[in-house]
């Protein structure tokens, strides 16, 4: 899956987390390859009860991919299990040198390795979401849970700081690890996200995953790509 061609030919890439010096930019792309580090990215877990934070197995790291895939490439790597009604695993990144307090476009295209195909619990019951907020994405206590600070809706539904782009479900009847696309860009049913800028010119990336499914589950995440541009 690839971006509509005319925003390959009008983008730059750009591999800063900061877009730009003057604030004056219309239109910008940020390729973020997780091959070689996880460039700014950190991550975290929410939808898990306190007292699980041990059985629940949660783990971030840079990775090399499963060796079924044939790749000598890392990733980041994460990973948990579900013992409740879903768990929400997610990464996230602050992109600076925006325009404060404005409105922006943000398409995203994000590769994945998933083990789960689709046809069972594990690939059709997880969930794949994106959002771009003025606030840091964090998990707060709420109770007896770790629940995240932003709407991301639940389970299959998104919500009013997330859009789901569908599960990481694979192919019918794959063996092992898989690379998948997903992206919200125009031929999708979530054609794009409106953010918000802070006072200070920052959006927020978050990518994350909603698992109904109960077990564990692990993830690697290759390459996360966003396309910002001013809201008219």
């Amino acid at each position: 899956m690839k971006f509509s061609i005319y925003l390959i030919l009008i983008v730059g890439i750009l591999s800063s987390c900061s877009l730009s010096s003057n604030n004056n930019f219309n239109l910008a792309s940020i390729t973020y390859d997780l091959n070689s580090s996880q460039l700014g990215w950190g991550g975290d877990f929410a939808d898990y009860k306190i007292k699980d934070s041990v059985s629940c197995d949660l783990h971030i790291e840079s990775a090399t991919l499963p060796s079924n895939l044939s790749i000598n490439q890392k990733a980041i790597k994460i990973s948990g299990s579900n013992w409740d009604d879903n768990l929400f695993m997610f990464l996230k990144k602050k992109v600076s040198g925006l325009k404060p307090n404005a409105d922006y476009t943000v398409v995203f295209e994000v590769q994945l390795a998933s083990d789960a195909p689709l046809g069972i619990a594990k690939g059709d019951s997880v969930y794949l979401k994106v959002g771009a907020i003025s606030q840091e994405p964090k998990a707060i206590r709420d109770g007896d849970y770790y629940r995240m600070n932003i709407n991301k809706g639940s389970g299959y539904t998104g919500g009013s700081d997330m859009v789901v782009l569908g599960t990481i479900g694979t192919s019918y009847n794959a063996q092992g690890y898989s690379l998948i696309e997903k992206s919200n860009d125009t031929n999708s049913s979530n054609p794009y996200i409106l953010g918000h800028t802070n006072d200070k010119g920052e959006l927020w990336l978050i990518v994350g995953t909603d698992s109904m499914y109960k077990g564990a589950l692990t993830i690697y995440y290759t390459s996360v790509t966003v396309v910002i541009s001013i809201s008219q």
